[in-house]
């Protein structure tokens, strides 16, 4: 019984210090901001904040939130939204949980609570929690991995029906939380270590097995209301099935993977002052960063040394090899394989395996860990573990040296800059950073070494580690990224078009980017503004089809290479059926009351003229018939009116 109180005591203190800090980590987008950009700014802002409907009327056709994983309509963990202020709250919550969820995981195989922390520090500022910071469907999910694993190992050393319910709230937990990638990954991944560890279970190899698919089981079932409606949604959306190109975006480019795990920076994104060249992203930062640090590398390297008592780490490191694989997507015959694989040729972005990597990567880190301060670990083994790290690093650095690929153009042509800066690492904080962090950590390793059975050795690998990947979760986007929360309020033209929209019963129909972002689905819904579109992956295919039919006439002009005018799309209430989905269509029409296949020559509305005609309230509401284009499925389109502009 005795035994049994520790591992919760030991779990709380831990989190309670992950509390503290994540919380100081993350303060620079907590206080008068939101920790959302990107996707994080227009999905999952809107879902939290704004209304908490079965359905909700003002995107696409009528939307169905309960059945987008996306909106985390039935997550426990989304029920802050109904307290004021939460928001940055929900977006820390799931690095907390992944780190303290990782140290109780790791703690249970090591007996060491320092290596859970080390293990906990890699996971949740590793590649993966970090770059989908903004992807709170993706972070929250993979924030309860960790304690599905830790249930099932509890599952191998007790008889009672504890862990079976605990590693069913788990993946319940997961499967609620978001999309069900995560989920998936996190199954199979439990699978597969259930499968590697019922030799050692107390209960027998075929009862061990069969308690945990009973768990998995109840899992899914925990998830069904969640599950059950977004597959009838998928089923008939334009994510029913995925072609091979399509599987295989965002993924990991196979010459640039090097580069991606030693300087996560070199091709974009961050906009802090040490990274100059790091402003653009020349790749996609989102979805194809694998890094865990050149520390976290070496500790890893470092568990061959505990092998001997504990032989499931051999599982991890072909864990961590085949996330890679999977990572690099169509460059190698797996792709195809799993393209094939029920379930699993429905999800794109072959980047997003970083999961298993930074998990596999967390847990060996943690090994080695413990294996240097009970003194496993010779100064010799160090030295070959940080030379491996050091000979990877020397790898990525004399290939974007040789331009191949060729990153170090990109970079010079982007940037106008000399290559002689460029490579630098004293000019190039994407390159000196992870260095100088790096090698750091490997002298903090050496001193642990040497202090080995000490506490103090414990306290120097936590350091090292987190000193390393803290630099780099540190520079990412949702630091410099971070909404002011005033840009939340809809501006008054928002709210006057709005107004106008529901009273004649119609939707507007934008395109971000060009026009401002002021419309930018899904913050419309915060606004109670009825829009053509809304951002989300399950699109119903009978909406973009009929919105394809309605808008080819759209579609021709958008392409005439004479100047046109573009203006607001308005639909009557008859052309509901053809509400287009993704928000992305402006009309470009002709002179007032021509024939939209006839384009006339009229100057181009630039968005100072398109805002100040917005702000005039006669533009709209005296666009008579005499100057509006009918459009074969009711469409309106309130064409130019020069004298509003000229004013």
């Amino acid at each position: 019984m005795t035994k049994w109180r520790l591992v919760p005591r030991a779990f709380v203190w831990t989190s309670l210090g992950f509390v503290a800090f994540f919380v100081a980590f993350f303060a620079p987008a907590e206080f008068g901001k939101l920790m959302a950009s990107g996707d994080g700014l227009v999905e999952s802002v809107p879902a939290f904040l704004g209304p908490h409907n079965l359905r909700e009327p003002t995107m696409l056709l009528g939307y169905p939130l309960f059945a987008d994983p996306n909106q985390q309509f039935w997550y426990p963990l989304a029920w802050l939204r109904f307290l004021s202020r939460t928001f940055n709250a929900f977006a820390v919550a799931p690095f907390i949980l992944a780190a303290s969820g990782m140290a109780g995981f790791v703690r249970a195989l090591t007996r060491s609570t320092s290596a859970g922390v080390v293990a906990g520090l890699v996971y949740a500022l590793g590649g993966f929690m970090i770059s989908h910071a903004g992807h709170l469907m993706l972070s929250h999910p993979a924030a309860w991995a960790p304690f599905v694993l830790w249930a099932l190992e509890s599952m191998r050393r007790r008889t009672d029906g504890v862990p079976v319910v605990a590693t069913a709230v788990a993946l319940g937990l997961c499967g609620l939380a978001g999309q069900p990638q995560v989920l998936v990954f996190t199954a199979t991944l439990a699978a597969a270590y259930a499968a590697v560890s019922a030799a050692g279970s107390l209960n027998g190899p075929r009862a061990y097995l069969l308690r945990t698919a009973t768990a998995l089981g109840l899992g899914f079932a925990l998830a069904g209301t969640q599950l059950v409606p977004a597959a009838l949604l998928a089923r008939d959306s334009t994510r029913a099935s995925l072609s091979f190109d399509a599987f295989t975006s965002f993924q990991v480019p196979a010459d640039q993977l090097a580069l991606r795990v030693v300087f996560p920076y070199v091709l974009g994104t961050s906009t802090l002052a040490w990274y100059p060249f790091s402003r653009i992203d020349l790749g996609t930062f989102t979805e194809e960063t694998i890094a865990v640090g050149l520390v976290a590398l070496a500790l890893a390297l470092l568990a061959i040394r505990s092998v001997d008592e504990d032989r499931r780490i051999a599982f991890w490191y072909v864990i961590a090899a085949g996330a890679l694989v999977l990572a690099v997507g169509g460059a190698t015959p797996v792709a195809r394989i799993v393209h094939r694989l029920p379930v699993y040729g429905l999800f794109r972005a072959p980047g997003r395996h970083a999961f298993e990597f930074t998990f596999a990567i967390a847990v060996l880190a943690g090994y080695g860990s413990a294996a240097l301060t009970r003194g496993r670990v010779r100064p010799l083994h160090l030295a070959l573990a940080t030379g491996c790290v050091a000979v990877l690093a020397a790898l990525a650095y004399a290939q974007l040296l040789a331009g191949r690929p060729p990153v170090l153009a990109q970079i010079v042509g982007a940037y106008g800059a000399d290559a002689t800066r460029v490579v630098s690492p004293i000019a190039n904080g994407a390159i000196g950073i992870p260095l100088a962090t790096g090698f750091f950590g490997f002298a903090l390793l050496w001193l642990a070494v040497r202090m080995s059975r000490s506490r103090a050795a414990a306290g120097l690998i936590v350091l090292a580690v987190a000193i390393d990947v803290g630099f780099f979760g540190w520079s990412a986007y949702w630091n410099w990224g971070a909404e002011n929360e005033r840009d939340l309020n809809a501006p008054a033209w928002v709210e006057s078009l709005g107004a106008r929209a529901r009273a004649t019963h119609t939707r507007i129909a934008w395109l971000p980017g060009v026009l401002g972002s002021g419309m930018q689905p899904n913050l419309t819904t915060l606004w109670n503004v009825p829009v053509v579109g809304g951002y989300t992956p399950l699109v119903p295919r009978r909406t973009q089809g009929a919105t394809r039919r309605r808008f080819q006439t759209t579609r021709k002009l958008r392409n005439s290479t004479l100047p046109t005018s573009p203006v607001i799309a308005r639909a009557t209430r008859s052309s509901q059926a053809g509400i287009q989905p993704s928000s992305r269509t402006i009309a470009r029409t002709s002179a007032p009351g021509a024939s939209p296949a006839r384009s006339g020559l009229l100057r181009r509305c630039g968005d100072a003229q398109l805002r100040q005609l917005l702000h005039d309230s006669d533009a709209l509401t005296n666009c008579s018939p005499r100057r509006a284009v009918d459009v074969p499925g009711s469409y309106r389109w309130c064409a130019d009116d020069r004298e509003a502009i000229a004013r």
